[in-house]
């Protein structure tokens, strides 16, 4: 890395003040990538609504949509409403405002349903 320029990551998972394992292992990641000088991180955290002050060290965001209108589309929807306690609605707008070098998504697999298909999947570094 040039002493400019910072690896930017974006975390995907539970967030990390959620009380469970995924948040858990959350936090210890972000801690130690905050530290090291030469990562910037980001978090996209399951759990937490887009737009909530999450009041963390890092630059943070919820991945749940607060949109009215998409809740309201798949109200009832089994699927699109899980989909979305995982961010499919709301990940794009994500990246796209964070750009970051990397996507690191860690949740059960089924979380990432169809992910392959958004419109950055190809352009990143994902693991």
């Amino acid at each position: 890395m040039s002493p400019s320029k910072k690896l930017k990551v974006l975390f995907h998972s539970n967030h990390s003040r959620l009380v469970t394992g995924f948040g858990k292992n959350t936090k210890n990641i972000l801690l130690a990538l905050h530290n090291d000088p030469d990562v910037e991180v980001i978090e996209a955290g399951n759990g937490v609504s887009l737009g909530a002050n999450l009041m963390t060290p890092w630059e943070s965001y919820g991945t749940h949509p607060s949109d009215q209108n998409i809740l309201q589309s798949i109200q009832g929807d089994g699927p699109k409403e899980r989909m979305a306690q995982y961010g499919y609605y709301t990940i794009d707008e994500i990246v796209d405002k964070c750009k970051p070098d990397v996507y690191l998504g860690v949740e059960d697999i089924w979380a990432f349903t169809e992910y392959d298909k958004k419109p950055w999947w190809n352009k990143i570094n994902k693991v």
